[in-house]
């Protein structure tokens, strides 16, 4: 639109210039005169071309800067564009990393609940299994104490009875004989040997972990260890059978295997565990350990 516009001044300029000059009908012209004339209107010409030449240039010029505002405009606008999308990248990378970080934070609280958990629960399993241990020997010792009380005291009153007898026996062949007779005391010392030799052996049921918390007659069907005393609080154990030892969940803590106890039909102790006894349970100091085959 502006060229058109300037083409259109340029052309009534020119058209000015060129304008013939009214001669009066009175006076002819002359040579010189119309020389002169000639001479302005080519001068005159040549300064139109020169300025319509110069706007030309000036028009040029504004379009060139026109188009460079135009250039540096899309410049800019394409710096905003690109300047945008990194600050809408450096957000959603800072809310990816935000919420990693709190996804991992969440795992790791979980992770410590579940140990505390874990350790809460193994705690109280033991505690209830050290007050469930605690009542059975409880009951056992009420259950177990008026009978052996009464065989204490049968035992007594037979030991009294025959020592009564063997004096009687005495004072007989004294009086008879008229002679002292020394009688020994077998059936005393029988006895005792007997009570020793059953006393000796105790046995167990299913362990809980490495604890044994029932001692158990020896005709239970439930038994699956067998133990031999050492001390009043020591005693060496072993397995009653292989298929009893099966059964149990918690093996690892009371018997070492050696080899697969799976096909295995046969089994061969190589090394006793040992049991310490303490406030009313027998607790595994070492495990028993078994060959199979």
């Amino acid at each position: 639109m502006k060229k058109i516009l300037y083409f259109f001044i340029c052309m009534l300029m020119l058209c000015a210039c060129n304008k013939p000059q009214p001669v009066e009908d009175s006076q002819a012209p002359d040579e010189n005169v119309q020389e002169q004339a000639m001479d302005k209107a080519k001068g005159d010409s040549t300064k139109n071309e020169n300025k319509l030449g110069s706007l030309e240039v000036k028009i040029t010029n504004i379009q060139t800067d026109v188009n460079n505002l135009k250039v540096q405009q899309s410049k800019d606008s394409t710096s905003v564009e690109e300047l945008s999308k990194n600050v809408d990248q450096k957000v959603d990378s800072s809310i990816v990393y935000v919420m990693i970080g709190g996804f991992a934070l969440l795992l790791i609280l979980i992770i410590i609940s579940l140990f505390k958990i874990s350790d809460l629960r193994s705690k109280t399993r033991n505690s209830y299994d050290i007050l469930t241990q605690k009542i059975n020997s409880n009951k056992q010792q009420q259950n177990y104490a008026p009978s052996n009380v009464g065989t204490s005291y049968a035992r007594k009153g037979d030991i009294v009875g025959l020592q009564d007898e063997i004096e009687a026996l005495k004072k007989r062949v004294r009086t008879l004989e008229n002679a002292p007779v020394t009688v020994s005391e077998p059936v005393k010392a029988k006895d005792e040997k007997k009570h020793n030799t059953s006393s000796r052996f105790i046995y167990f049921g299913k362990n809980s972990g490495k604890i044994f918390s029932k001692e158990l007659p020896p005709s239970n069907e439930l038994v699956v260890f067998k133990g031999e005393l050492i001390s009043s609080s020591e005693v060496k154990f072993q397995p009653v059978s292989l298929d009893r030892i099966r059964s149990l969940n918690d093996i690892e803590s009371v018997v070492t295997i050696k080899d697969s106890i799976q096909n295995a039909r046969t089994m061969k102790v190589d090394k006793f565990g040992r049991a310490a006894k303490e406030q009313g349970y027998w607790k595994v100091e070492s495990p028993v350990i078994i060959y199979v085959s």
